[in-house]
């Protein structure tokens, strides 16, 4: 039986960690308060040893999930130093596509693609709008993926063996029962900025994007990132000239850089594919996933080397008492053979601040899992991984951000917190992690109370590195 931990009584689970200095990588302008600007860090590291940080210009979720812009920071010394780099569409593109390095070095990379409405014959999937809550109300417009032409259901798939320089192109595809909303956006007939940047600092996602039939592009603005609106029916029977109808051509990943961290590839021991997936992005028909299902949190795996991507199991609980399941994190490999869920909460006010962490785990790869148990006071997010050394860890946070880790082989004994941004301070939790070593990693995280060199307060994206050891008996 595991009961809800306040970070600062977090007990001794026999691990040593040692918690580095935090290293600005950027700073906000002073005063700039804006959610979604100057945050969402996403951390990895180049084939060449070095590490990207890119800082997220743009808003929340939104129906394309693609308007965002983002600055990049480099570093070649393992984070001690960053520098920013301006970068055009096609660097950006290139170590983006980098951003998945599995266990055996093969890296794996999918195009995001739109898809106009007006080039679809296929019908609507039955819906039922009033339904729809959350980040998806107002939906009104679904489409099965499997009813699309195979054209546009598949999406480019880049790949490249440990060893090999060169790319390799494909055409992959999703499981044909995943269910896309259409949304709908203003479009301008020109490029109102060819590098759309704040300041000419920042690439421009969506330019990255391959857009199928209608070419033309949102105008992108400052305030612009939540354009996009769910279509409806009627902009279907009477379509306006400066608005596009679009779908959205899932990936096994996300498309929002810090999401992709939250949804990451994992490779099995058996070479097989995993992606656990937000069952309000890649969300199933009733066939597979009937009634509420639907959108409950999916894995889905792939036996082609990504090529082909099936649902494979659907994890079981939707709410534990007042809390409403959002997101589950899953290491595959623990030592231990089972399989461990960390799960981030919405709580009975619909947000996720102070919603507590659940554990689960699994002993058949996914198809079952034992009844979540809440373990901390607050979710938010419980990216993480598991290092070389058996330790396992997770962040957590909003209020503040913390780190809990386990080394008992399994997920079931957390403890050993480590505290970056206390829960009086500010920060958006949405964090993101790099292994730099069989021992330790690095997690880039935001603090909204940083007092930079001349004392002012700042938000800022800092990175720490964490170095632990596991249990000696």
């Amino acid at each position: 039986m595991m009961d809800i931990v306040r970070p600062e009584d977090a007990p001794d689970a026999g691990l040593k960690v040692r918690l580095g200095e935090p290293v600005p990588v950027m700073l906000a302008p002073e005063g700039d308060e804006r959610w979604g600007f100057f945050m969402f860090p996403s951390i990895w590291r180049l084939r060449d040893g070095r590490l990207v940080c890119a800082v997220t210009l743009g808003g929340d979720h939104m129906p394309t999930e693609m308007d965002y812009h983002y600055l990049w920071y480099l570093s070649d010394d393992e984070g001690q130093h960053w520098t920013h780099t301006v970068m055009d569409v096609a660097e950006a593109e290139a170590i983006l596509r980098e951003r998945f390095t599995l266990p055996s070095g093969r890296q794996i990379y999918y195009e995001p693609k739109l898809v106009s409405l007006d080039l679809i014959e296929a019908e609507p999937y039955p819906l039922n709008p009033a339904a729809e809550h959350g980040f998806m109300q107002g939906i009104e417009l679904l489409y099965r993926l499997g009813d699309l032409p195979e054209a546009f259901r598949s999406v480019t798939m880049v790949e490249r063996g440990p060893t090999a320089d060169e790319w390799t192109t494909h055409q992959a595809t999703m499981d044909p029962d995943i269910l896309l909303p259409a949304f709908k956006e203003t479009v301008v007939d020109a490029d109102p900025i060819d590098q759309l940047t704040h300041g000419y600092i920042a690439t421009r996602l969506r330019k990255w994007v391959r857009h199928v039939g209608d070419q033309r592009l949102p105008n992108p603005g400052i305030w612009v990132h939540r354009g996009a609106t769910w279509a409806t029916p009627d902009d279907l029977a009477n379509p306006q000239d400066d608005v596009a109808l679009r779908l959205r051509i899932e990936t096994p990943s996300a498309v929002r850089l810090h999401d992709i961290g939250y949804q990451p590839i994992m490779e099995l021991a058996s070479g097989e594919l995993i992606v656990s997936a937000f069952g309000t992005r890649l969300r199933l028909a009733d066939n597979k996933a009937p009634g509420t299902k639907r959108t409950h949190c999916h894995v889905f795996r792939s036996s082609s080397d990504g090529l082909a991507w099936q649902h494979d199991s659907t994890f079981p609980h939707a709410q534990i008492g007042d809390d409403v399941i959002a997101q589950v994190h899953i290491t595959p490999n623990m030592p231990a053979g089972n399989w461990l869920a960390a799960v981030r909460t919405w709580n009975r006010q619909a947000t996720t601040a102070d919603s507590p962490l659940l554990i689960s785990t699994s002993d058949d790869e996914g198809q079952s899992w034992t009844c979540p148990m809440a373990i901390r006071p607050s979710s938010t997010n419980p990216a993480g991984g598991l290092l070389a050394n058996g330790v396992a860890y997770r962040m957590y946070g909003r209020p503040g951000q913390f780190i809990t880790f386990c080394g008992d082989g399994e997920g079931r004994r957390w403890g050993n917190d480590v505290c970056l941004v206390p829960v009086d301070s500010d920060t958006c939790a949405n964090s993101s992690d790099v292994v730099l070593g069989a021992d330790r990693f690095m997690i880039a995280y935001t603090d909204y109370r940083h007092v930079d060199a001349a004392g002012r307060v700042r938000k800022a994206v800092l990175v720490r590195e964490v170095v632990v050891e596991p249990p000696t008996t």
